[in-house]
């Protein structure tokens, strides 16, 4: 029976592609006012995402909470993706350049050593992990978006293939891991918000997210079948980043072990 099919309608929650901007490179600021302009809108970045998430991280927040026009911004970031991943990687540079080499190399044996840089480390993941986890917070949310629009418009058997019970509970599967991924990382990012101690919490989020982000992919595939198999549709490109983050800095079993050391258990 022929199908109907409207990959175009709904909400489009796939990456979107880059604006067509002059974006001004990290090399090109020549001037103090831009190192300081770009400065301005990665802590704007952090303190909203530290409070809100990935969902609460928008352009035109972070422009109004640096002072700087929304073109502006877009000049130095072109999405909320760039926003992110520069101001994770400024803070793990930090931790790099706090590091004290010499005091590590004096007088220590190379087991201290080890543990002052897994210290060190441990503290700037406790920053930067949360704000992994808001990405892939986000990433379920557009994948569930993208699968509930496709199963209103996707039409068999003369009826919207989210009447069927079967798709009905692939997407239930899929709000399971969001909501998941969304209250551990919300839980730490309040702890490391209010000074409460957060190191369990921020890898169980870590863990929950990273199978979350996965797993809701794969619930998708199920919802959209060939279609999300199509490139220009975008569910793969989601497949490809939830693979890739789901060990980026540590994958869930790594996670849920640093948890449970935390914990004492």
């Amino acid at each position: 029976m022929p199908a109907s099919s409207t990959p175009g309608s709904g909400s489009d929650s796939r990456p979107r592609q880059v604006m067509n901007v002059a974006v001004l490179a990290e090399s090109e600021l020549g001037s103090e006012a831009q190192r300081e302009r770009r400065k301005r809108i990665l802590d704007a970045t952090l303190a909203i995402a530290s409070k809100g998430g990935y969902e609460a991280v928008q352009m035109r927040a972070v422009a109004e909470r640096a002072d700087v026009a929304v073109g502006t911004l877009y000049r130095y970031f072109p999405s909320k993706v760039h926003l992110l991943v520069s101001a994770l990687g400024r803070e793990i540079e930090r931790i790099d350049a706090k590091t004290d080499r010499a005091a590590l190399s004096a007088g220590v044996t190379p087991y201290q050593r080890l543990n002052i840089m897994v210290g060190k480390l441990n503290r700037a993941m406790q920053r930067a992990l949360p704000i992994l986890c808001s990405y892939m917070v986000g990433g379920c949310q557009a994948v569930y978006e993208m699968s509930v629009s496709h199963s209103r418009a996707r039409v068999q058997f003369g009826v919207p293939v989210g009447r069927f019970q079967r798709v009905q509970d692939h997407i239930v599967r899929l709000v399971n891991h969001l909501d998941a991924a969304r209250w551990t990382t919300g839980e730490a990012l309040w702890k490391l918000d209010t000074g409460r101690p957060a190191e369990a919490s921020v890898h169980l989020a870590k863990a929950v997210a990273s199978e979350g982000y996965l797993e809701a992919c794969n619930a998708a595939h199920e919802v959209h079948a060939g279609m999300g198999s199509m490139n220009e549709y975008g569910l793969a490109a989601h497949t490809q980043m939830s693979r890739t983050l789901f060990h980026y800095l540590g994958d869930p079993r790594w996670h849920k072990r640093r948890m449970a050391d935390a914990l004492e258990w």
